[in-house]
């Protein structure tokens, strides 16, 4: 079952928020399931976006968008309640990210394209 569209636009726009802990939450995905295993987390795994270690730049960052806060809390319920699969997450990360950010998927998981 694909990610309903609220949840995907907020995972999306987490995902360009925070360029580095998109691609590191990216690499979390396929290695360290533990990281990403369903906890009570408001937001799932994209709290990693938002309080994980790639937020030295945040005191001069823009505030994320209190539109897609919902979003992700309803990204949050969906991980919660198993209907999103790491795979799919790890899809709509991949193709939120930046020119020049993007990713691949290989025989190994996701990697920065050269």
């Amino acid at each position: 079952m694909p990610l309903p569209e609220r949840a995907a636009a907020a995972v999306a726009a987490a995902a360009r928020w925070n360029h580095d802990g998109a691609v590191e939450l990216l690499g979390i995905l396929p290695s360290a399931p533990d990281r990403v295993a369903v906890k009570e987390d408001p937001c799932g795994p994209l709290h990693l976006l938002f309080d994980g270690p790639n937020l030295c730049w945040a005191a001069t960052a823009p505030p994320f968008p209190t539109e897609d806060r919902e979003g992700c809390a309803a990204f949050g319920r969906e991980w919660r309640a198993r209907a999103v699969s790491v795979a799919e997450l790890a899809d709509v990360l991949a193709i939120a990210l930046p020119e020049g950010r993007r990713v691949r998927r290989d025989g190994h998981g996701w990697g920065r394209l050269a």
